[in-house]
This record gives C-alpha cells, structure tokens and sequence, in this order.
C-alpha cells in the first residue's frame, strides 16, 4: 500500500484545463487513487540505450570535457516504491557514494500532449521550489524510452506507513507535522502553485525527523489567489467538495486536503473514508464530519473551519490558519528554520537502511540496468521530452 510512486512524484492526471472529457478513478491499494484518463502500467528497468544530452553552446571538448549525469552513473540497490506509472529506486551514486531515490517513467506510457506537458510542469516545479519542507530534484535525465528523476532520499519513508503503525498521532505530534504541512503549502502558495495531491502517502519523514511532501504530477503553476482551475484531479479521499461537484476551484482545495490530513493523524482515518467511493463522495458533499472522542476543542474547531464544505467559509490562507489557536505554541520563525525538535526522531544503522519503507517494496528483487552506448546518438533517440533532463542546476535542452 502506499505506492512510492505517488509517494515520489509520477501519478497522471488530466491537468489539461481547456480538455474535455471525462475521468475514471484508478485504483491501486485502498486507498492509493487518482483521478486520471489512463491507466498506466509499472515497468521494470532493462537494458537499453543511454542519451547524452549536451548543453547548448557547448561540446564534449568543451568545459573541460564536463561528464552528465546519466543512468550508468547510479547503482540501482532496492525497490522503494511502485505505482501506475513505474517504479522508485533508492540508488546510490557511484563516484560519491552519496543515497538517492529515483523514480523510473516509461515514455510509452506518456503518449498525450497533456501528458508529457505535466512531466515537464512536475520537473520544473521541483527545480523552482526551494523550501525545507519540499523534496528537491538532483538530476532529471532520459535514455531513449525513460524517463529519470533523482531526488532526496527521504529515510522514514511514507507517514502512512507511520500513522497505520501508531494508530493515530498524539496531539502534539499531529500538529507539529501539520505545522511543517502549513509551511509547505505556505511556500507553494506564494509561488503560485497549487499542490492538489496532499495526503499520507505524499509525505516523507527524513532522517532528521522532518517531513516533506513530494509528488507534483497534480500540480498546477501560474495560479494566483484569485484564480481558478477546473480539472478534476487528486486522489479521493482527500478531495475537496468543489472538486467532486466538478466547480472551479483554487488553492483552497489544499486547505481542505490539509484538513483530511489533520483529521487522519488524530483518528486514524480521513473524514467520511468508506471503501464504497460513491457512498465516501456523497458523504462528504451531504453530511457533517463526526467529532472523534479525541478530539480536544481547538483541534475540533480547526478541522470545521478547514473542511467546510463552501470554500468561501473554509480557512482558506496561511495566514488564517496560523494564527488559529490550534497553533498557539509553534513558533513559526523556529519551525522554518528546523529550530524546532522533532517530535521523534528514528534511528537507523547506516544510511541505507529500509526499516521503515514496507516489505512489499525492499523485498522485491532488482537487477541494476546496464549501460548500453547509444551507437545511434541522439538521431535515434526519443526526443519528446526536450526540457526535461536537469543537471544539478541546470535545466537542458535535446537540441
């Protein structure tokens, strides 16, 4: 359960605004869906070409013959993760020894306009959002029929593994993750992004104890306060009602989704969850949410106020949902900073310990993808993906 794939980044969706057309839910465990058009299927890796792709201006003798990143550089050493796109590879880099996780696309799969688009959109947004609580992007890169994310290996793994395992969260605990959440989307906010996809399975627990979220194939860029967008997109549990309704909708359907989040870590399921999605949806577009005997009054109170079902009363900017009495013990200048010690943090013997990322994953056999030369050179590649491969600060072009 919990598919390191949309754990990751690399979930499709219809993200195409101006598209007609109507969405089918995809399944993958309980509760791991999303909204999308395709169903895509999981790929192991095999052996296949490399493309070298050079930066414009310069050549191979150029820059001191400067080498890029490409597959052969890493060793592939667990499966992390798998979902409808592909895989998640925890790697290890070969000159530096240095711990990755890399997530595998197969571009056969990624055959629509719309599609590939929302690759390009998922990589840039990683390479523009620098804040503590984000996963960041080290190296995007492509052979002639993959694609390649290389990323922060986040060592705790997924917080549903974590949530599943205690239950539910204290109160002091579910709101210091909560807080580090509001941060996050604080940060993408300000950047004009909508992340769209938050949820357990999208928020990774690093060694030091902090979360971050990853996965931004539902995200969407260039959306201001005022502005709206109306894909229907996200995964179902966490979804806002204006979404299921089919409205337009803003950045507040991630205050919503934060709210299912908040609701989760204290009882141990999101608001209205039914494995029965129709009867899940009309619950949550009809009736009240039910107060759980541990719910302290505060706690109660901010979970109404971030799932009311009009997002016109729905706490709907960071500011407003700071400065909630919730929160009255966070100082948010100390949490931005990781000032703030962290409610646990877990232990590991070396830094490629797996403990906490699930046995349905680490158990799975890999077989480490040679490097094969492409002897066709870029003239027989894949070139689909231009503006995709990113090396570690620079973004480049196939051409």
């Amino acid at each position: 359960m919990g598919a390191c794939l949309s754990l990751f980044g690399g979930k499709s969706a219809n993200d195409d605004d101006d598209q007609s057309g109507s969405s089918k839910l995809l399944a993958d465990d309980q509760k791991q869906e999303d909204l999308d058009n395709d169903e895509m299927s999981s790929t192991k890796p095999n052996s296949e070409e490399t493309v070298r792709i050079q930066i414009k201006g310069y050549n191979e003798d150029e820059q001191n013959n400067q080498q890029k990143v490409v597959l052969s550089d890493f060793e592939i050493l667990k499966v992390i993760g798998e979902g409808s796109f592909g895989k998640v590879f925890m790697v290890q880099k070969k000159d530096d020894g240095k711990i990755y996780a890399m997530k595998q696309l197969k571009k056969s799969n990624l055959t629509k306009q719309h599609q590939k688009l929302k690759t390009i959109e998922e990589k840039n947004i990683m390479v523009n959002m620098k804040s503590p609580f984000i996963v960041q992007l080290k190296y995007a890169f492509q052979t002639t029929t993959k694609l390649y994310f290389v990323m922060d290996f986040m060592q705790g793994g997924e917080m549903f593994y974590h949530i599943r395992k205690a239950k539910y969260f204290k109160e002091d605990v579910a709101r210091f993750y909560v807080s580090e959440l509001v941060l996050a989307l604080e940060y993408l906010h300000s950047k004009d992004t909508i992340y769209r996809d938050l949820k357990p399975e999208n928020i990774l627990l690093g060694s030091d104890g902090h979360i971050k979220i990853c996965d931004f194939g539902l995200s969407k860029q260039g959306v201001k306060d005022s502005d709206k967008t109306k894909t229907i997109c996200g995964t179902p549990e966490y979804l806002a009602p204006e979404i299921l309704l089919g409205q337009p909708h803003g950045k507040e359907v991630d205050w919503y989704s934060l709210g299912c989040v908040l609701y989760e870590f204290l009882s141990g399921a999101p608001p209205f969850y039914s494995r029965d999605k129709q009867q899940m949806y009309q619950q949550r577009i009809n009736s009240e949410i039910q107060r759980k005997p541990q719910f302290q009054n505060d706690a109660w109170d901010l979970i109404q106020l971030l799932l009311a079902k009009n997002p016109k009363d729905r706490l709907n900017t960071a500011a407003q949902v700071k400065s909630h009495p919730f929160f009255q013990s966070i100082d948010w200048e100390k949490l931005l900073n990781k000032d703030v010690r962290p409610p646990f943090v877990l232990k590991f013997n070396n830094d490629q310990d797996t403990r906490y990322i699930s046995n349905e994953f680490v158990k799975q056999a890999v077989q480490n993808t040679p490097y094969t030369p492409n002897v066709g050179g870029l003239a027989g590649a894949n070139q689909d993906f231009d503006g995709f491969t990113y090396q570690g600060g620079v973004s480049i072009n196939n051409n």
